[in-house]
């Protein structure tokens, strides 16, 4: 009995491996082909050079500026004692 069920194990495990393999090369295919759709559904594309505006200087006149700061109404004299 108990030689008998050495064998009926080693059959049910020989059995399994085999089932399992078959699956195993079903399921690498399906990925392959799955992962071959993906790749060819997606199209990378470069992204667009965004040139930059070219700010031109705008001259502006500006007045004229004296070193000397204006007094509060009152003349730029020197006051003499």
């Amino acid at each position: 009995m108990k030689r008998v069920g050495e064998i009926k194990s080693r059959r049910e495990r020989a059995f399994f491996k085999n089932r399992m393999a078959v699956s195993r090369e079903k399921q690498r295919a399906h990925r392959k082909k799955t992962m071959d759709a993906t790749k060819a559904a997606v199209k990378l594309h470069e992204p667009m050079t965004v040139e930059s505006p070219v700010q031109e200087k705008i001259k502006v006149s500006a007045k004229s500026r004296s070193a000397l700061i204006q007094g509060e109404g009152r003349s730029m004299g020197m006051d003499i004692d």
